[in-house]
């Protein structure tokens, strides 16, 4: 990831993000809707994962299923989360983030903090070095930072499928 203090106007200018994430309301429909739309194939879901997460400095638990798609860069990434959660929508498919890898998570995530973002959701009970973030500021879209070995690169084979 580059400098996140580079960007005009404090907005970070990192790499190609290793994932979109799109929140949905069905997580079966979507994959169905967005395979064959987007040439995707999806890799095996995660369903029912229930984990606790500051949000405005609050514990939460809820619950998430999501998949990543297994071709291409960058993945995308569908989310359905529980009611209330920051991942609860009605619509088929919302941008709800763009995900960057960084080698320093808690670096890069106080960076952020000092260019006026504020955190918007992380594990409760991870080690800030080890686990995910949301970033928001208004105005921007939501950025997700990613510890580096938490996005493992999936060898593609030239058919696109995998090697």
């Amino acid at each position: 990831m580059s400098d996140p203090a580079a960007g005009a106007a404090g907005w970070p200018k990192p790499a190609i993000p290793v994932h979109i994430g799109l929140a949905v309301a069905d997580l079966d429909a979507a994959m169905a809707k967005f395979g064959p739309l987007l040439g995707l194939t999806w890799g095996e879901p995660v369903r029912g994962l229930w984990q606790e997460y500051l949000v405005a400095g609050s514990r939460v638990r809820w619950s998430l299923s999501y998949v990543k798609s297994t071709v291409g860069q960058p993945q995308i990434e569908l989310l359905q989360g529980g009611p209330g959660s920051t991942w609860h929508t009605d619509a088929s498919g919302a941008l709800h983030h763009y995900a960057f890898a960084t080698p320093r998570p808690a670096a890069d995530r106080r960076r952020f903090l000092g260019l006026g973002w504020r955190l918007d959701l992380c594990r409760a009970d991870a080690d800030p070095d080890t686990s995910f973030a949301y970033l928001t500021r208004a105005g921007d879209v939501r950025v997700e930072l990613v510890p580096i070995d938490s996005t493992p690169v999936q060898p593609v084979s030239q058919q696109g499928g995998r090697a």
